[in-house]
């Protein structure tokens, strides 16, 4: 489906050529569009010992499908949207004390030549004005910083106002700049992959 230039894509005695249709590729790819990529950073564990852990932790409505990928990396895939949804916005998760990153699945993901680029964690922001206890407003922070997967409920509620904490995927390529009244300071991920 993709475009090819004349001769490309032809079988030769070294390489045999799988051709799919975008309606092929649809078809495979449907069950995994829900699915997200996992990665236990400082340790590896067993297969089942994580299923065990992750069940445990998370508490799902539906069923959860883990399937190893190698190099410490597994897709999970869940029967239930709402678990979904749960696993991606409630995090950032630990797992015996090291960071489980969470992403969704992307097609063709290989672990090999994977770099993770973007991690999810909680981000504070210190002395904001109650008044701005917005979820549009606290939006429009956040994507500033990231892309925003949640704000937290007492944040939202103006219940709490001593920290402001919203969940954004961070690009770990770039440093965060969070300014705390004439203070800023600099956030560097710098976590081994």
């Amino acid at each position: 489906d993709d475009e090819q230039k004349e001769g490309e894509g032809e079988d030769t005695p070294d390489c045999l050529v799988i051709k799919l249709t975008r309606k092929e590729k649809s078809l495979l790819r449907m069950p995994w569009w829900n699915a997200l990529i996992l990665k236990m950073f400082g340790k590896n564990i067993g297969y089942l010992a994580l299923m065990r852990k992750l069940q445990a932790k998370w508490s799902l409505k539906g069923t959860l499908t883990l399937t190893d990928l190698g190099q410490s990396y597994y897709v999970a895939r869940f029967s239930s949207l709402e678990d979904v949804d749960y696993v991606l916005t409630e995090g950032p998760w630990m797992i015996e004390d090291h960071y489980l990153t969470i992403r969704r699945w992307k097609p063709n993901f290989l672990p090999d030549s994977d770099k993770i680029q973007h991690l999810t964690a909680w981000v504070p922001i210190p002395n904001l004005p109650v008044e701005y206890f917005n979820k549009a407003f606290l939006t429009k922070i956040g994507r500033k910083i990231g892309m925003v997967n949640k704000i937290d409920k007492n944040t939202e509620s103006a219940q709490r106002g001593q920290f402001t904490w919203l969940s954004v995927e961070l690009d770990r390529s770039k440093q965060l700049l969070l300014n705390s009244g004439l203070t800023a300071k600099f956030i560097q991920f710098n976590m081994k992959v």
